[in-house]
């Protein structure tokens, strides 16, 4: 079972990055400012910031992340608790990367892993 991860201000966006990897090989999370949200191409925050330094909202409540949690739900937090817009991703066997779609969005995270390393997705790509 994969551990639990837990969210603070003071964690930079490439340990959480690492974490959320290391717990699901074959899923990335992505993290972008809101305003990309309805953007064609998306930039992602660079590693070296800090939760708390891009944050847009000021919100109570914490994030935690483990197996069973649902993506469509780990993206709402995402954006209620710290006003950013996230994505689970993940890269295919040819190398596209992908966002979670609708159908995988009603996932948990250990069911999101599993198909993705039964169907050749890439893993440890957390980049």
């Amino acid at each position: 079972m994969a551990k639990e991860i837990s969210l603070h201000g003071r964690k930079q966006i490439n340990t959480i990055r690492k974490e959320f990897n290391e717990a699901f090989s074959y899923l990335r999370l992505s993290l972008f400012p809101s305003d990309q949200r309805d953007e064609n191409r998306k930039i992602p925050f660079s590693g070296d910031q800090t939760l708390a330094s891009v944050r847009e909202v000021d919100n109570p409540g914490s994030i935690s992340i483990h197996g069973r949690t649902l993506v469509k739900n780990i993206e709402k937090q995402f954006d209620d608790i710290y006003g950013l817009y996230a994505q689970v991703c993940y890269t295919e066997e040819d190398g596209k990367r992908r966002f979670s779609g609708s159908k995988m969005d009603q996932w948990n995270l250990s069911k999101m892993n599993k198909y993705g390393q039964e169907n050749g997705w890439q893993q440890n790509e957390f980049k």
